[in-house]
């Protein structure tokens, strides 16, 4: 199954949110072929940094201005090869494409307490942010 990774770099995402972020990215690639790793793009308005990665350390998290994770999925479908599935790691607070990408499954983790709402068409799970969270990794 090809996965891209979609994560909010927004500057609404905290410290603690975007290292759960990273802590989600850790869990999916030991899931998926090490030898193809893992695409991701650091999205908030736009997309800032889409990369081929085999560790999370190698996550560029870039961003910080306002929210649209709508440009992230689009982004994620325009791929090729195109993605089956695609997570969004997000606060929840961004609008949300009104219609599915065709052919793909868009799960949303939604980062921390928030009660956020994704569309009927799109699996949403929440995910727990640990109180020991909070170095943001980075690359300039």
């Amino acid at each position: 199954v090809r996965v891209v990774v979609v994560v909010d770099t927004s500057g609404s995402m905290s410290e603690r949110e975007l290292g759960a972020a990273l802590e989600q990215i850790d869990s999916i690639l030991k899931s998926v072929s090490a030898r193809e790793g893992l695409v991701v793009l650091a999205v908030d308005a736009e997309v800032h940094v889409t990369k081929q990665v085999f560790r999370a350390n190698e996550v560029r998290l870039v961003g910080g201005g306002g929210t649209d994770m709508v440009v992230g999925i689009r982004a994620a479908e325009g791929l090729r090869p195109k993605p089956e599935v695609v997570i969004v790691l997000t606060d929840g607070y961004t609008p949300w494409p009104n219609v599915p990408p065709r052919g793909i499954r868009v799960v949303a983790g939604l980062i921390g307490e928030g009660s956020v709402s994704v569309p009927e068409w799109m699996k949403a799970v929440q995910i727990n942010v640990s109180p020991t969270l909070g170095h943001r990794s980075t690359t300039p």
